[in-house]
């Protein structure tokens, strides 16, 4: 059986602007997301604090933060008391373009730790990375061969076409090149090329690519 397509849409970011006891959602088990969407772009740069009740927890019963689709997991030995809510930066974000076909690259380095005595070969996850391409068309207040030369991070989105209002993936990426093409009764067409741009938040939280649940 065949699906329809995915919706690719590309953003930028605003200022980055604090938010405080930011309610989330429970999504399953012990993974909450924040309520509301446009919040859910968590700044990397800023401290991410997540209160129980309006107290503080700590971050060893926080299992993972997913910065880009503002998605905490605590960890399984945790019992939540009160509401989970979440003091933090968000970044707003904006869309700068037209995308009309794609394609994306996702993988993870695996790692050997195989030890002596080890009777097959051991692997575990390692750095991850994000590329791909797509083809936009030139027109708006936004020129994305500007943003490609001052070399600023965007944000692709991938949400699958017929689905709720949930993206599929999210990446933070940096455009690589530009292939413009244009015809006499047709409109001025690029094909963007484009690598992740992963960053440490500042708890050492890696920020590259994700999927949502």
């Amino acid at each position: 059986m065949s699906s329809a397509g995915y919706n690719a849409k590309l953003y930028r970011s605003g200022t980055s602007t604090s938010m405080t006891a930011e309610a989330t959602t429970l999504v399953t088990g012990k993974t909450y997301r924040i309520t509301n969407a446009a919040k859910r772009m968590l700044d990397p740069g800023s401290a991410v604090t997540v209160d129980d009740g309006g107290v503080p927890i700590a971050s060893v019963n926080i299992e993972s933060i997913d910065y880009l689709h503002g998605i905490i997991v605590l960890d399984a030995g945790y019992t939540p008391g009160g509401a989970i809510t979440v003091d933090a930066n968000y970044l707003p974000l904006s869309q700068i373009a037209d995308v009309y076909t794609s394609s994306v690259s996702t993988s993870v380095t695996m790692l050997d730790d195989t030890v002596y005595e080890d009777t097959g070969v051991s692997r575990k996850a390692g750095l991850k990375d994000i590329s791909g391409s797509f083809s936009a068309y030139d027109e708006g207040a936004t020129a994305l061969s500007g943003l490609l030369e001052a070399g600023t991070v965007l944000y692709l989105t991938l949400m699958q076409t017929g689905s709720a209002s949930v993206e599929h993936l999210r990446a933070r990426v940096l455009l690589e090149s530009e292939d413009a093409s244009a015809a006499v009764d047709g409109l001025v067409e690029s094909t963007y090329n484009f690598v992740g741009a992963s960053v440490l938040s500042v708890e050492g939280r890696e920020v590259s690519w994700s999927f949502d649940y």
